[in-house]
């Protein structure tokens, strides 16, 4: 069984517990028997093999059997600050920018945005995190920060290289 799984809270010690949706799908999609081992990452950096020693309905108890201390992760921290698109295109950003190994997505509130970075539009982002972090298994959750206006974000840029995209189609570096 190669399925990952996300488990909150982080674990500690030898035991960890799935629950909610984690636990459903592991029972029933997977169909898991007391005695399987499964992989758990809880976005420390590391992932765990766990055994299966108990399942029920919403709940699934696991044994922890090894710490993997694998790190996937790029060797800078990479922050990307975007206006949302609307509908699916912002789970699709997620997506590819988890894949990529952004470290911190930055919603920005523009003046023409499409879509409004609202607290339930963030819950759902954190949510495809999740996802994609099972699928391009990374061991850490790419951050979805705060919205911040964007001329906020432009006057306050630290030292170094933005790049920002040109509404007419050109690209330019501005150097700080």
């Amino acid at each position: 069984m190669s399925e990952r799984f996300f488990v909150s809270p982080a674990v500690s010690g030898d035991r960890a517990q799935l629950t909610g949706d984690e636990a459903r799908h592991l029972a029933a999609v997977m169909r898991a028997r007391v005695g399987d081992q499964i992989i758990l990452f809880d976005g420390s950096g590391a992932e765990f093999l766990a055994e299966v020693t108990a399942l029920h309905k919403q709940v699934a108890d696991l044994t922890i059997v090894e710490r993997r201390p694998i790190s996937r992760e790029l060797t800078r921290e990479l922050t990307l600050a975007v206006a949302l698109p609307r509908g699916e295109r912002q789970k699709w950003l997620v997506e590819k920018a988890t894949e990529l190994g952004v470290t911190c997505l930055l919603p920005l509130i523009t003046t023409r945005g499409v879509a409004e970075p609202v607290p339930s539009a963030l819950d759902r982002l954190r949510r495809s995190v999740i996802e994609a972090c099972k699928q391009c298994l990374r061991n850490r959750l790419m951050e979805i920060a705060p919205p911040v206006r964007a001329g906020e974000l432009f006057d306050s840029a630290p030292a170094g290289i933005c790049v920002l995209a040109d509404p007419n189609g050109q690209s330019r570096a501005v150097v700080n």
